[in-house]
């Protein structure tokens, strides 16, 4: 389909969604960047934390690296989407264009049936034709039987050796139509065996357009069986997103017992050199799991690269695929043309079969009445046969008779009365000579008569073999341009068929990648796994801290009851306390660190579901929007197709009436020629009947002058006229002159009347070819034509007018979305920055008060003196109240309600301490509430111990 203004509009409303998502990840992602520089400026002074400032530099790393990734794989998906949906449109083409190529083999069936009907009638004429040409033949054979033996009798008059003479010359030309027909039948024959060799390729044709269904079907049955299997790893991802939310809330649980642990762990203070081994196997197990976790990070890289390497590969292969479909294409519009080519090609045949058919039928008519003509001719040739015959007898006779009053006029003068009355015989033979020269004139005008028309159906069917060998050559012509049309065809075929064998290929090795992609993250998953065990290690082993640290307690509650030993002890004790400070700092240090990275694996497992919850989103919007826009441009390209056919149309009736124009023109200046020859001819025939009156008065003078000449050349014969020697002053022409020259004015008036006719016969050809202009003119397509075609342009503009309105409002909405969504970022981030300034506050608050407590404790137990134990059991009370506050403070931050709202940027805005991680969203009035409770307890539990 050809693109459209609208469709252009959407394309760029769908990249604006997609431009405002990679925005807003490319926000949050810097957010979070500013959240890790702060954190590490926080943690550079302190030296102790230098090991967890590296590690946390490499967690951020990996989640960056993971990140890209990810939206290289987004990105990824979506040109997949919209190949497959390309792919979706040219499967629906090729679909109607084998539809079409149904309806043309039908069409072309229809022809070929015609085709073969015609043909049959024609051979049922020629046949015809063929026993009425043996029928004529046997009949001038007869006449020349005829001519030949009257010919020694007429050796003065050529006209009927002229009629035998062009009856021969009739008959080779007949002969020759003949052999034109005959051959004309085996072109025929020809072209029906080309019909039937075309119509075994129409059906190849047809089975390879069946075969390429049931591939494109299959394909859809494997697209469909890839959707099912996304969706089934997308229920177990489901399932897997659930089974880590259980284990979180597990972790939280653990968590909080761990804490307990902890707050019981801060009351021992005895048997520091068994908590420092303690605390440096710890430190030697976390070290082992920091590289085991750096090895699985350099094997995920490494995963992560082979995936790359095999997405730009398959990206190669799918740019190859595209083009193969391009060609495709192209090869499938070069098809559509040549078929319409065809189909006009057709046209032209069938309408020059017609013609052809026509004239045929023409022809049987015009032999028809050639029949008849020679039947009328071969009667008057018989009654001029007869004529003839009493003319020599007449003509016999009256020589005889001559000859025989000259002898008796030589002898006698006296038979004067018998003269008198061989005259008057004389006469009456001249007069009976005189109407059958008349006869013999008509008979001749209408031997001329049959001439001229056989002469006009010859001429006809030379016209008619001339139309039928042009008729002939044009379909040659057209089968030539079939043919190369049927050998590109095969050629793209051949090309569409590599391409199908690289696309499968292509297809390969996308899911053997796929497989490969399965196996990273299975692997990724297993990484987890054992990050997960390598976790419940260390909290085994803090719950192993834990029981030993009461066991400390126990004993150390057993050797209070010994005064002696209590201020034998009472130096170490001040060591102990020391050295259990330096130790509890150094295991809270620990504990963070290990919170922390809980924390940023908790974070970054939450922003990779949010993400993908994200990415499942856009993807069902980017498919709706897909599919709405391959629709409108569907529809849009239908339209377009339609104007075209109709453009083209009007272009073509333009063009054909333009030309029937100037045929018309044309015509009417022949016609108006034609006329002009009319009225010339029509006046020399007018002049014919003055002609003939000429000709009878001048035979009747010539009677006249020959009665005279008798008479003179008598009394010459007489010796006794004495003026017989006197000399003449003029002399007439012969009989055979006169003869001649009469027999020359029937030639030219019979020539004259003869093109008469033939103009006659012109002008109503031209009159036929005018009327059937007329009738093909007023088929062509009219002005309503142009005003429907006009209505349509003006309601496509109208449409494509408002589609541009629609797509600038979605526009100028998204970017509004946008805007909304950058405030609410932007406001949480200032919500999650002034929770973390007051969580800070509060923990601050509460380590002051622990470090007072403690050095309050210190200093009633430095002044003790004789009242140890009183002092000794305030300083473990003050401790113990210390530490109670402290885990009061904890559990209400750990109880608190979080803030689930916000999408995965809130968190991934958040910071990376254990605190503001837990705790993001708690309510402040819940916060003041628990560490108003912890305030008096912390400050007050000197007094309940005493």
């Amino acid at each position: 389909g050809r693109a459209s203004p609208m469709a252009a509009a959407e394309v760029k409303a769908a990249g604006a969604m997609d431009g405002g998502d990679d925005y807003d990840d490319t926000q949050a992602f810097d957010a979070l960047e500013k959240d890790f520089q702060r954190v590490l400026d926080e943690l550079t002074g302190d030296d102790t934390l230098q090991k967890f400032r590296g590690e946390y530099s490499r967690l951020f790393d990996a989640l960056k690296k993971a990140q890209a990734n990810e939206r290289r794989l987004v990105k990824k998906i979506r040109e997949q989407n919209t190949e497959a949906m390309a792919n979706a449109a040219k499967v629906a083409s090729a679909l109607r264009i084998s539809e079409d190529d149904d309806s043309n083999i039908e069409a072309l069936r229809k022809q070929v049936e015609r085709a073969y009907a015609m043909v049959e009638a024609a051979n049922a004429k020629e046949e015809a034709a063929q026993t009425t040409v043996e029928r004529l033949q046997a009949d001038v054979e007869q006449l020349n039987g005829v001519v030949k033996r009257y010919t020694g009798l007429l050796g003065e008059d050529n006209t009927l050796e002229d009629v035998m003479e062009a009856r021969d010359a009739f008959k080779r030309r007949y002969d020759e139509a003949a052999d034109a027909a005959k051959y004309e039948r085996q072109r025929a024959d020809d072209l029906l065996s080309r019909l039937e060799a075309r119509k075994e390729k129409l059906k190849e044709q047809r089975a390879l357009v069946s075969e390429l269904r049931a591939q494109l079907q299959s394909r859809e049955e494997e697209e469909a069986r890839e959707a099912g299997r996304q969706a089934r790893l997308r229920a177990e991802v489901d399932k897997v997103k659930d089974t880590l939310s259980r284990r979180e809330r597990e972790a939280a649980e653990l968590e909080r017992e761990y804490q307990r642990a902890v707050t019981d762990a801060e009351a021992m203070q005895d048997k520091i050199e068994g908590l420092q081994d303690l605390a440096q196997t710890t430190a030697n197990q976390m070290t082992l799991a920091t590289k085991d976790r750096l090895a699985y990070k350099k094997k995920a890289e490494e995963a992560e690269r082979r995936i790359a390497d095999l997405q730009r590969e398959t990206a190669r292969q799918r740019d190859e695929a595209r083009r193969a479909k391009q060609e495709s294409a192209r090869v499938d519009a070069e098809k559509r043309r040549v078929l319409a080519k065809l189909a006009a090609a057709e046209t032209v045949e069938a309408s020059l079969r017609r013609q052809i058919a026509d004239h045929k039928s023409e022809a049987a008519t015009v032999r028809a009445a050639f029949t008849e003509k020679e039947k009328e001719a071969e009667t008057g040739t018989r009654a001029l046969g007869q004529a003839q015959n009493q003319v020599s007898r007449l003509e016999h006779a009256v020589r005889q008779e001559a000859e025989r009053v000259r002898i008796e006029a030589t002898r006698k003068m006296e038979a004067e009365e018998a003269a008198a009355e061989t005259e008057a015989a004389a006469k009456r033979t001249e007069s009976e000579l005189e109407k059958y020269a008349r006869v013999n004139a008509d008979l001749n005008k209408k031997l001329f008569a049959l001439d001229r028309v056989v002469s006009a159906l010859k001429r006809r069917i030379l016209d008619l073999e001339a139309a039928r060998s042009e008729a002939a050559d044009t379909v040659k012509a057209r089968e030539a341009q079939v043919k190369e049309a049927e050998k590109r065809e095969a050629a793209a075929e051949g090309r569409l068929r590599q391409q199908k064998t690289l696309y499968d290929e292509v297809r390969n090795e996308r899911n053997r990648y796929s497989k490969k992609l399965i196996a990273s993250r299975d692997e990724n998953t297993e990484l987890r796994r054992k990050i997960r065990t390598k976790t419940r290690q260390a909290e085994q082993l803090e719950l192993d801290n834990a029981a030993k640290d009461r066991t400390l307690v126990a004993v150390r509650f057993d050797s209070k009851t010994s005064s002696k030993k209590l201020e034998d002890k009472a130096r170490e004790a001040d060591e102990l306390r020391g050295a259990l400070v330096k130790a509890q700092r150094e295991v809270q240090q620990l504990r963070a660190v290990v919170a922390e990275l809980n924390a940023a694996v908790k974070r970054m497992d939450a922003e990779a579901a949010e993400q993908r919850r994200t990415a499942g989103k856009l993807v069902n919007e980017r498919d709706m929007v897909g599919m709405q826009l391959i629709r409108r441009n569907d529809e849009v390209a239908l339209l377009h197709e339609k104007i075209d056919i109709m453009e083209s149309t009007l272009k073509k009736g333009a063009a054909q009436y333009s030309e029937r124009l100037e045929d018309m023109r044309v015509l009417k200046l022949k016609v108006g020629d034609l006329r002009r020859q009319l009225v010339t001819a029509n006046t020399a025939a007018g002049r014919v009947e003055s002609l003939q009156r000429q000709i009878v008065q001048l035979q009747r003078e010539l009677m006249a002058e020959r009665t005279k000449t008798k008479a003179l050349a008598e009394e010459l014969e007489n010796p006794m006229n004495v003026h017989r020697w006197r000399r003449l002053e003029g002399s007439d022409p012969s009989t055979y002159e006169l003869v001649q020259k009469v027999q020359t004015l029937q030639r030219r008036l019979i020539s004259k009347t003869q093109e008469a006719v033939e103009k006659e016969v012109a002008i109503q050809e031209k009159e036929r070819l005018y009327a059937e202009l007329k009738e093909l003119l007023a088929r062509q397509p009219g002005p309503e034509m142009a005003q429907r075609l006009a209505a349509f342009q003006k309601a496509l503009r109208e449409r494509t007018r408002q589609m541009r309105a629609m797509a600038s409002e979605l526009n100028m909405s998204q970017a509004q979305v946008e805007e909304y969504r950058f405030e609410v970022t932007r406001l949480e981030h200032d919500l999650t920055d002034a929770r973390k300034r007051f969580y800070e506050t509060r923990r601050r608050q509460a380590l002051a008060g622990q470090r007072a407590a403690a050095s309050a404790a210190a200093g009633s137990e430095a002044g003790l003196g004789g009242t140890a134990p009183a002092g000794s059991s305030a300083a473990v009370a003050s401790e113990t109240g210390a530490r109670l506050a402290a885990t009061q403070v904890k559990q209400a931050q750990a109880a608190a309600p979080r803030f689930v709202g916000g999408g995965f940027n809130t968190r991934m805005g958040s910071g990376p301490r254990g605190a503001s991680t837990s705790a993001a969203g708690s309510v402040p009035s819940f916060e003041a509430s628990a560490l108003g409770a912890a305030g008096p307890a912390a400050s007050g539990m000197g007094g309940p111990a005493e």
